[in-house]
Formats: C-alpha cells, structure tokens, sequence
C-alpha cells in the first residue's frame, strides 16, 4: 500500500453509496486525503463494473478495503450457476485490471426485503460464493429480517424473518436502524415507541437497551457465533421514531453511540455510516451535507467521523 496503511484486517469506517456511478474520483480522493474512512462499498452490477475498477484502485492507492454490493440471488428468476458466472465474470475483471486484491468480502442491503429471495436462496447464494472465493460474506438485514418489528419508519411491512440455517456462512453481520435518538432526555414520541418495543421484547427501554437487544438476537440467530457485528448509523436526515427529522445533532450523537455499542463486542466488524446519496430532496446525505462549498456543512459531525476513525483504524479483527 502507497501511504503504509492497509485496512484489509482491521475495523472499518465508511459511507454506503460513496461509489463512483454516483460521486466522482475526485470525491473519493477527497475522503481519501481527509483520513476518515478505510473501506468502500461498491456496486458490483454488470453496468458499473468500470467504477468498481476504479474505486478499488483508489482503494488500493490509499490502503482501504473493498467490498462488492452484489445483486441478490433469485432461484426463481436464474440458475445458481448463471449467478456464479456472473460473478466470477466481474472478478476476472478485477483481476485483470490488478485490483482484485483490494477486495474483502461481498455484501448485501436487507436481502429478505426482497420478496422473491428466500432464506433457501440466501443460504445457497453466500454458500456458494464462500467455497469459490474464501472471502467475508456480509449481509446487512433490517430490523423486521431479525425480529419483524420495523426498525424505521419507511421499512415495508409483512417481510421474510432470517433462519438460523440460511446464516452458515457469514462471516460478519448486521442490522440496520436509524429511527431512535440516542440523546436525552428522549421526545414524547421516542418514550411511547419505546414502551411498545418494551412490552414485546423484555429488558428494551432506551436506545442503548434496544440496539443491544438486536445485537443479541442476530448473535443467536447466527450460526457462526465468532460473526464481527457491524452498525449503520444515521447520516442523513430521514422522520425518526422521535418525532423529528435526524439534524447534524442527532447523526452525531447516532455515530458515537453506535461506536461505543460496538467496540463493546467480542468481535467488531465495522461501521457503515448510511448515507453518503440520497435520492430524495426531503433526507439530504453526505454528498450535500459535507460538500466543501456548503456554507451549512456539517463540520460537527466531519469530527465525529475523524474522532471515530481515529479510534477505530488501528483495530486488528479478531
């Protein structure tokens, strides 16, 4: 690696859709140069595969680790065959282009929210992919794919749980939720939705007691008990269980309490900060809210994220 560093075995920090056929190279030179982020999430479809290219080459310049969003197997619409061929086309790619080794793992965004996608094709899918490249296996699942109960306020509903035997391969695991403030004292509508929460599940009654909570069952859940556990906090500006739009405040507070949640874990995998794009004028991302000529950039929680980095880079996986 050019600068010394390579994060391959150590926590991550970064952004999802921080990825080039959204942003440009001059964006992820830029993070780059900040120092507060290790890892890149990059779609891996059959359309963007120039940018994988080019993000992970980047990676490699700047010591980061790679992982490859891949689309999600359907049994119903392909063969498995058809899926690892695919698969394996892309990877050729990056092995051709000298890139591949920047490459960590593959992950995916709430699988099961996916209709068609069945614990059956999860299973299948990270099995296969396991036993051909050996490398991490990733999923991140709503809070409904836990324990059907949304974990935001825009979650569909009637969605499939994840079973135990579907979960033999992963190698890291997690679960994303950004609707609950971790600040105090706690708005009228936080408490009530809290109560609720703590009345189906016994020992919820903060936000620190319900993301544990969660933590717990996907720990259960998992067949592979050493899974490094990831978190997702909130950045972007999305209604909240609290009543209130997620502010600069609220992101900040979001990431520091999900840091301390998860260095808190035997084994810490990551932190995936959600989002970088949006695509909606109503919730703002990172694109917009750390734009260098934004007069109203959000500088507060650009410290948060160096604080966070700067506790988190060094940290070997166990």
């Amino acid at each position: 690696m050019s600068n010394g560093y390579d994060a391959k075995n150590k926590v991550a920090l970064g952004f999802y859709h921080l990825d080039p056929r959204w942003t440009t190279y001059e964006e992820f030179d830029w993070f780059a140069d900040q120092g507060y982020i290790n890892s890149y999430f990059l779609a891996a479809d059959s359309s963007t595969m120039s940018g994988v290219v080019g993000g992970a080459q980047k990676a490699l310049e700047n010591g980061s680790q790679v992982w490859l969003t891949l689309p999600t197997y359907l049994s119903c619409d392909q063969s498995l065959s058809d899926y690892m061929a695919d698969v394996e086309r892309k990877i050729n790619l990056l092995k051709e282009k000298g890139v591949f080794e920047a490459v960590v793992g593959f992950h995916w965004d709430e699988p099961l929210l996916n209709k068609k996608h069945t614990n059956q094709d999860l299973y299948d899918m990270t099995k296969a992919l396991y036993n051909e490249y050996g490398l991490r296996i990733n999923p991140v699942f709503s809070a409904y794919e836990v324990m059907g109960v949304k974990g935001n306020m825009q979650d569909p509903e009637g969605n499939t749980i994840l079973q135990e035997f579907a979960t033999e391969y992963l190698t890291d695991i997690g679960y994303d939720s950004y609707g609950y403030d971790f600040r105090r004292p706690y708005t009228e509508a936080q408490v009530e939705k809290l109560k609720l929460l703590g009345e189906k599940f016994e020992g919820v009654e903060s936000t620190e007691t319900y993301y544990k909570f969660y933590f717990n069952k996907l720990k259960e859940r998992v067949m592979n008990k050493d899974a490094k556990i990831w978190v997702y906090p909130c950045a972007y500006t999305p209604y909240t269980w609290a009543g209130i739009n997620a502010d600069e405040d609220y992101c900040v507070a979001h990431l520091k309490g999900l840091t301390k949640l998860l260095l808190e874990e035997k084994n810490p995998g990551g932190i995936l900060c959600y989002t970088y794009k949006t695509w909606s004028r109503h919730h703002k991302g990172m694109d917009i809210l750390l734009q260098k000529d934004n007069p109203e950039r959000w500088t507060k929680f650009e410290q948060a994220m160096r604080d966070v980095y700067a506790e988190i880079k060094d940290i070997e996986l166990k």
